[in-house]
């Protein structure tokens, strides 16, 4: 059993936080993403070796390599603390995240996704994202 169960009210409070740690979480990536295109040529085997200091950083890119390194770091944290919440993270880009919950005696996973304004999902610990249903009207979602 999970360490954490969730009411529908319970995750829905948590959307504004999530809200605005995913929109964060996605301009942190975008940075990244545009650093390790322009560093050496968007070698991704020469940037990491560079990252791990196996290779030498190209003259003058000192500053992007540790800018580069920093957004990695922020990331993590920014990722971290969502999981620290005691949800799922099943996918860092458009963000979706599962909550724990019980629902008719069975664990099951709410879920949204960014950009949804509320908790209003649920699928089988087995089943992934896509096969996410409505949650009913009147539910006995417990905790």
């Amino acid at each position: 059993m999970p360490s954490r169960l969730f009411s529908q009210s319970e995750a829905n409070s948590l959307v504004p936080t999530l809200q605005l740690s995913f929109a964060t979480i996605s301009e942190m990536r975008s940075g990244v993403e545009e650093l390790l295109a322009d560093l050496a040529s968007g070698d991704p085997t020469r940037i990491a070796g560079i990252l791990r200091g196996e290779e030498p950083v190209p003259p003058g890119e000192e500053p992007r390599i540790e800018k580069l390194q920093s957004l990695i770091v922020e990331l993590g944290e920014a990722v971290e603390s969502v999981v620290a919440q005691g949800v799922i993270i099943q996918e860092l880009d458009p963000g979706m995240v599962d909550f724990p919950s019980l629902f008719d005696g069975r664990v099951v996973l709410l879920s949204w996704q960014y950009g949804e304004h509320a908790v209003e999902y649920f699928h089988e610990l087995d089943d992934g994202f896509e096969s996410r249903a409505p949650l009913p009207d009147a539910h006995p979602v417990l905790h």
